[in-house]
């Protein structure tokens, strides 16, 4: 059995797919002064991701 059902509509995958990344991004955020401070920087807010397009505008980050 998979995490996400093979069988969901388009609309519902991306549907799913949005909270995670709302989820996560607000989680990260709250709890993490060094993702704040990256999310902040870019000049965002996690009630500022409202689809999953949003995720363009994320910094990311890399090992250095």
């Amino acid at each position: 059995m998979s995490f996400i059902p093979y069988d969901l509509t388009e609309e519902k995958l991306n549907k799913i797919q949005l909270e995670g990344l709302q989820w996560t991004v607000a989680h990260a955020y709250d709890n993490s002064t060094f993702y704040r401070e990256k999310i902040g920087n870019a000049g965002l807010k996690p009630e500022d991701i409202r689809s999953l397009e949003s995720i363009e505008h994320l910094p990311f980050t890399d090992q250095d």
